[in-house]
């Protein structure tokens, strides 16, 4: 099966990041696609440089187009900070992928928390 990503929608909203994507089925068959999210940290950190934040499998039928949704909350853009112990934003640049794997990106945008 083939799939087309479009629409890809990042918005900022009060302490929520609302991410959209819409995925196409271009196959002549039913079939499945997993989703994913990744952020990866712009600014320098202990953490790593991408993480998969979220992830959804949908099934699409021939030529059918479905919008998946993903919430992040502004703790998901939290890291542990040794010197006052605490969960905390240490940075503040980040860019959100839409991806079909750890290796293929669709779609990146900017985003400042």
């Amino acid at each position: 099966a083939k799939f087309s990503y479009l629409n890809f929608n990042v918005k900022k909203e009060g302490n929520e990041v609302m991410v959209e994507v819409d995925v196409l089925n271009n196959s002549s068959i039913e079939a499945k696609e997993v989703v994913q999210l990744y952020c990866y940290r712009l600014d320098t950190t202990n953490r790593p440089k991408k993480e998969l934040k979220a992830f959804t499998k949908i099934n699409l039928k021939p030529n059918e187009k479905q919008t998946v949704k993903f919430v992040l909350k502004e703790r998901d853009f939290f890291d542990f900070d040794p010197i006052t112990k605490l969960w905390t934003l240490l940075e503040h640049n980040f860019q959100l992928a839409i991806s079909k794997s750890s290796k293929e990106d669709i779609f990146v945008k900017d985003i400042k928390i």
